[in-house]
């Protein structure tokens, strides 16, 4: 494959053992070179051992030719053919789908061509059409996002082959990082391959779960990293699946402006009610009165109240998950601030 991620003739030729073929075809020339130097005219009337033995170098090195060369390439020329076809088709969607000029739906199928040849995905550009969709080009910067695109696709593509990942669910997760917390699409893929690597797909919704929760606490001013290193915690302290641990989160947010937690502050130690007033004035973050709030029901002596008090601020959340799992997620180290790299290792290992 070229440099660019167009696939040469040179390297269909190497795939289809053509390259290797030649050297066995050059022994079976050096072999009828050999076997004729032998042999006499008259004996190729009469017959003999060295015109025998001339006749199966023939046969040989013509069995070599028809195996290594004469039915490869013409499988090629078909597969080439079909190839050529396939992108004319898989820009013609893009075109379509995306409402895009027909230079930019070219260069999106030979990406998608890249990938493909890469060993990643069925088609030149289904998955990639679908990322496409789904990230929006906000900076206007064609190139970027087409950059963005590939990275994204070939990921959700990895992890598809690896754990068993929806594709399209990995992408719109990839999409909520991007938008909620403002991590480039290298960031974010390498975050989503570090959380599926770290067991965060136990339950098969990772990018379904980021994609319904994840935004609102970007928005709070968490970092996408900690937020992983939450859901974590939560996923390691009993939490039944990793919806349970989001919802409970978004949750949290929502009694911090309907009045509940205002309602129920009282219960709470003066420390905790001034991180609470801290927060209603500007002066601290979410994260802070979750730290506060969720580490005080950890160290009451009355377990029992402390569920009551979790069942009061977070209605049925409060009641359904195991006390042990909200009393995880407070004061958690963020465990997921190097990943660098991620997304790539996890390819190449593959």
């Amino acid at each position: 494959m070229a440099a660019d991620g167009t696939v040469t003739i040179k390297a269909i030729l190497d795939a289809a053992g053509v390259t290797g073929g030649i050297k066995q075809i050059k022994q079976g020339l050096a072999d009828v070179k050999d076997a004729a130097s032998k042999v006499t005219f008259e004996e190729l009337k009469t017959g003999g051992a060295n015109a025998t033995a001339l006749s199966g170098s023939l046969k040989g090195l013509g069995g070599t030719v028809t195996q290594h060369v004469t039915m490869p390439i013409a499988g090629m020329g078909a597969a080439i053919f079909k190839s050529a076809s396939d992108f004319d088709t898989a820009a013609s969607k893009m075109a379509a789908s995306l409402n895009l000029p027909k230079e930019t739906a070219e260069e999106f199928s030979r990406i998608g061509q890249g990938i493909y040849t890469n060993g990643w995905g069925e088609s030149l550009g289904e998955a990639l059409s679908y990322t496409a969709q789904t990230l929006k080009n906000t900076s206007g910067n064609t190139q970027e996002w087409q950059k963005d695109c590939e990275v994204v696709t070939q990921n959700a593509l990895v992890m598809a082959d690896v754990f068993g990942a929806d594709v399209s669910e990995s992408v719109r997760g990839t999409n909520a990082l991007m938008e909620g917390f403002g991590l480039s699409a290298q960031e974010a893929s390498d975050l989503m391959a570090a959380g599926m690597q770290r067991g965060l797909n136990y339950t098969d919704e990772p990018g379904d779960n980021l994609s319904e929760d994840s935004v609102r606490w970007g928005e709070a001013g968490m970092s996408a990293s900690q937020y992983f290193s939450l859901l974590e915690a939560g996923t390691a302290n009993g939490a039944y699946n990793l919806d349970k641990v989001g919802d409970f989160l978004n949750e949290f947010l929502t009694s911090l402006s309907d009045g509940r937690m205002e309602a129920g502050i009282g219960a709470f130690s003066q420390g905790t009610q001034d991180v609470f007033r801290s927060f209603q004035q500007g002066g601290a973050t979410a994260q802070d009165v979750l730290n506060a709030v969720v580490g005080e029901l950890g160290s009451m002596p009355d377990q029992y109240q402390a569920a009551q008090i979790a069942s009061e601020t977070w209605s049925s959340l409060g009641e359904d998950n195991a006390m042990g799992m909200i009393e995880s997620l407070a004061n958690v180290s963020d465990t997921f601030g190097d990943v660098d790299g991620a997304a790539s290792e996890m390819a190449d290992t593959m």
